[in-house]
C-alpha cells in the first residue's frame, strides 16, 4: 500500500509541477486570489505536508494488498513477471472494484451491528 501512496504522491507532484510550469510559461505569475505562484520545491513541500496531515488524521483500517502469488493462486501457470504485470496494468480497476465492494461490506456489517 505504501508503494501506491508513493506513486500517487509522485504523480501528484508531477502533474502539479507541470501545471505550475504551464501557468508560468503562459505568463501567469499569480494564483486566483492574486497570491504569487509557488516554485516547484514549495509546491512539493506543500504536497508532503498535506500527505502527512492526511496520514495523521485519517486512520486506515482493513487495508488490502495483492501480490503475484495471489494472482498465481488463480492462474498457476503465470510467471511472477506476468502476474506482476497483470497487477500493474489492472491496479486502478482492482482498487475501484475493491472500494465499490467495500462499501457493500461496510453496509452489511453496520446493519448487523444495529440488529445486535
Amino acid at each position: 500500500m505504501a508503494d501506491i501512496k508513493e506513486r500517487t504522491t509522485e504523480n501528484l507532484r508531477g502533474a502539479a509541477g507541470a501545471l505550475l510550469q504551464n501557468m508560468k510559461d503562459a505568463g501567469q505569475n499569480t494564483g486566483p486570489n492574486g497570491e504569487p505562484l509557488p516554485d516547484v520545491e514549495e509546491l512539493a513541500e506543500s504536497i508532503d505536508k498535506f500527505d502527512a496531515a492526511v496520514e495523521k488524521h485519517c486512520g486506515k483500517y482493513a487495508g488490502l494488498t495483492w501480490c503475484a502469488a495471489d494472482v498465481q493462486t488463480l492462474r498457476p501457470k503465470m510467471t511472477d513477471e506476468e502476474a506482476e504485470e497483470f497487477l500493474r496494468k489492472n491496479e486502478n480497476r482492482i482498487r475501484n472494484q475493491l472500494c465499490e465492494h467495500g462499501w457493500s461490506v461496510l453496509e452489511v456489517f453496520l446493519n448487523y451491528r444495529e440488529t445486535e
